[in-house]
């Protein structure tokens, strides 16, 4: 995605199917561009960023286990 000049904010929202156990599996995001380290989503299924220089951008998402291990990401 490209940030035009004069853009403030952005929210992504994301959504996620997992059949098991919900607390079995944790959501981290990244903007690929800005962030350095994937960012825990917590129990929101979204990420919102303020003040972003005006770039190019790809939002990446996973899905990870309780113990680390990456079962599902889309970017």
């Amino acid at each position: 995605m490209h940030l035009a000049y004069g853009t403030k904010s952005v929210t992504i929202k994301f959504a996620g199917l997992y059949y098991g156990e919900s607390d079995e599996i944790e959501y981290e995001y990244k903007l690929n561009g800005y962030d350095k380290q994937w960012q825990p989503a917590g129990n929101k299924f979204e990420a919102t960023y303020q003040n972003l220089p005006e770039d190019d951008y790809s939002f990446s998402v996973r899905a990870v286990t309780n113990g680390g291990k990456e079962v599902a990401s889309l970017s």
